[in-house]
């Protein structure tokens, strides 16, 4: 079997094994994350203060927050394993969470909500009435795959026309954000209050950047280039000054205005952060230093929460916006040949075939402490399993995120199951 595909293939049993996705089937979808009973108390007790529905099990507790990114991103990477190992109920469970998360979960806002067509941020916290940048640009950026890739599915659900709708209004946010001079903490956020985020950080911008260009290249919004160049323009500037986990972002944004708009400032963007990873990571292993505000920091910590896995999916596209490019090539392979040697070799189903959010690179082991939302201890679902491997189906496949959301063609069309 192949490396990308046995890898994938051993996550894809720890979602269906640990208690992350129960029942198995993915018809009541996936938890946001499992936490490790290793983790520190007074982590712990805060994780048990602020989220109220969790699962116990035996080395571990679920966190049960079905976020609407988390199972998008994990469905698409069931619908992609479907199709590349040509496994029919691996597709159907992917199916399944979609089901979820558009007939069962409630979480889509409604045509006449003030943002209609906007993803809450779980289906447990019924009266939070923001929107995160973050989650939602992910949302979009999924059903544009569904739309462009899995083209059955897009008529089941819609999923294109609501992609359209919300981009719509993410563009109207991010244009009256930029409008707006940094507050008092130095943050950018909607003066509307519609949304949550702070768009100075490529963690929101540049997800925000790549949902509006991957919208544009399906449905031509040359509308939404304006605030796509303010936003890049202000991030040429700052970028350099950013952490290390933000660069993967600003270049999943950049690389994908580039593609979908043919603009030169986002192409200048898309090489300043390509050099900034290059110098950024450790020359033997590729992997980059941990250095997210919601994640233990240092040189010889690996992120797989909020850093190394969206290096993967950003150096992907890059790769395939620049295929001349070995340096960025090599980095890629290097952090590719890592996941798949660090994937947890545990015995116990809660961990076998994860990855979890810290790995400790002088240990060898899992560890480095750990935060309210990063570290070790925390497994998340959506944000690191789906999307490294993810990133490890489409290397298999030679294409990238670019190919899939539709801003780049397929040089070969997926059609067992689409």
């Amino acid at each position: 079997m192949n490396k990308f595909i046995e890898s994938a293939e051993k996550n894809i049993r720890w979602f269906e094994n640990s208690g992350v996705m129960h029942p198995a089937d993915g018809f009541w979808g996936v938890a946001e994350r499992l936490v490790a009973l290793d983790i520190e108390e007074s982590i712990r007790k805060e994780i048990v203060e602020k989220f109220a529905s969790r699962t116990m099990l035996k080395n571990s507790f679920a966190v049960e927050s079905r976020r609407p990114d988390c199972n998008f991103e994990t469905a698409v990477m069931f619908l992609l394993f479907g199709e590349l190992a040509n496994n029919e109920k691996r597709f159907a469970t992917g199916e399944n969470i979609l089901d979820y998360l558009y007939f069962r979960s409630a979480m889509m806002r409604s045509k006449k909500h003030k943002l209609p067509c906007a993803w809450r941020w779980s289906h447990i916290i019924l009266s939070a009435d923001g929107h995160w940048l973050d989650d939602n640009s992910w949302c979009i950026i999924m059903q544009c795959v569904l739309h462009n890739t899995f083209k059955k599915l897009d008529k089941k659900y819609h999923a294109g026309d609501a992609a359209l709708t919300l981009a719509d209004h993410l563009n109207a946010a991010v244009a009256r954000i930029m409008e707006q001079e940094p507050d008092e903490k130095g943050e950018m956020t909607d003066p509307d209050q519609l949304w949550i985020g702070n768009l100075r950080l490529p963690h929101w911008g540049g997800l925000s950047v790549f949902a509006l260009s991957s919208v544009h290249a399906l449905f031509g919004k040359e509308e939404y280039l304006p605030a796509v160049r303010k936003y890049l323009l202000q991030l040429k500037c700052e970028l350099p000054g950013f952490s290390t986990s933000e660069y993967a972002y600003a270049m999943m944004g950049a690389v994908a205005a580039a593609a979908a708009f043919g603009d030169d400032l986002a192409a200048e963007v898309a090489r300043m952060s390509r050099d900034l990873l290059l110098d950024a990571a450790d020359k033997e292993s590729g992997t980059l230093p941990s250095s997210h505000y919601e994640a233990p920091s240092g040189k010889g910590l690996a992120d797989l929460i909020y850093t190394l896995n969206w290096s993967l999916l950003g150096l992907q596209m890059y790769c395939r916006f620049a295929p001349e490019d070995k340096e960025a090539r090599g980095l890629l392979d290097k952090q590719l040949a890592l996941v798949m040697d660090i994937q947890d070799k545990d015995e116990s189903p809660e961990f076998n075939g994860c990855w979890r959010g810290m790995y400790d690179m002088e240990k060898q082991s899992w560890g480095g402490g750990n935060l309210y939302e990063g570290g070790s201890s925390s497994i998340y679902s959506g944000w690191t399993n789906a999307p490294v491997s993810t990133a490890l189906l489409l290397d298999h496949a030679g294409i990238s995120l670019l190919e899939l959301s539709g801003i780049k063609k397929h040089p070969v069309f997926l059609t067992k199951f689409c």
